[in-house]
């Protein structure tokens, strides 16, 4: 985890990568791909966490690895996606 993207995202944004993680336990989360940046592979992912809707930008490294770009709450678009998914 890059520890240093973490914190400036716990201080802006108020949420934690760690606390994010739990999007990948939304049993109706939604995964969709990004344009490629450069040479890195880019997801995106909407899940629920406690009844609010959260999107996570993140890339998978070496076999199993994933790493977290970006956290956020969802934008309405976004919600709405995952609602008519």
């Amino acid at each position: 985890m890059d520890e240093n993207k973490n914190q400036a995202t716990l201080l802006d944004r108020e949420i934690s990568f760690d606390f994010v993680k739990r999007v990948w336990d939304d049993p109706n989360r939604m995964i969709v791909e990004e344009n490629d940046r450069g040479n890195e592979h880019r997801w995106i992912i909407v899940g629920k966490i406690e009844g609010k809707h959260y999107t996570v930008v993140y890339t998978i490294r070496e076999k199993y690895s994933i790493r977290i770009m970006s956290a956020r709450r969802s934008r309405p678009k976004e919600i709405k996606k995952y609602a008519t998914q």
